[in-house]
Parts: structure tokens; C-alpha cells; sequence
């Protein structure tokens, strides 16, 4: 019975980091959309350019932001993921 619980405690674990891999992979690539944003604000907003700028800095704060927080949930794994996928890399040799 405690052999099961260890087993049950472990698959969880694993669970719980694949789950975190995958949000912090997500929240990475999200954060990259900030470029679209910036196309967008710049070309269809109707305001002036002291809001446009302002709304830039925002978006700007919110990507990095979520890309430190996807960072920190991926773990180095999920970063050097999304980078070799982004720029077509094979996979390094360990």
C-alpha cells in the first residue's frame, strides 16, 4: 500500500511539472504576439500619439512579463524548446 501511494505521488509530480512545461511553453510563445500588437496600435488605433506610445510601453511590460513567468515555468528545458523550434535548430546532443 505505501509502494501505491509513493507510485500515486510520483505520477502526480509528473503530472504537475509536465502541466507547468506547458503553460510556461505557451506563455512564452503568447508573449511574442506583442509584435502584432505593436503593428496594430501603431497603423488602426484612432488616438494620438502620446496614447499610442503609452499602449506600446504597456504591451511591451505585459510580453516580457510573460515571458519571465513562462520562463520561470518551463525551466530551461522549455526555453531552449521554443528556441530550436523558432529557429529551426536540431535538437543539441547531450
Amino acid at each position: 500500500m505505501d509502494m501505491e501511494r509513493n507510485e500515486l505521488a510520483a505520477e502526480r509530480a509528473q503530472t504537475a511539472r509536465r502541466t507547468r512545461f506547458v503553460i510556461g511553453v505557451s506563455l512564452i510563445a503568447v508573449s511574442f504576439t506583442v509584435y502584432i500588437a505593436y503593428f496594430i496600435i501603431v497603423l488602426f488605433l484612432p488616438f494620438s500619439g502620446q496614447t499610442k506610445a503609452a499602449a506600446i510601453v504597456v504591451a511591451s511590460l505585459l510580453s516580457w512579463g510573460g515571458f519571465a513567468l513562462g520562463i520561470f515555468l518551463a525551466g530551461h528545458e522549455g526555453y531552449h524548446l521554443l528556441k530550436r523550434i523558432c529557429f529551426r535548430r536540431p535538437a543539441e546532443k547531450q
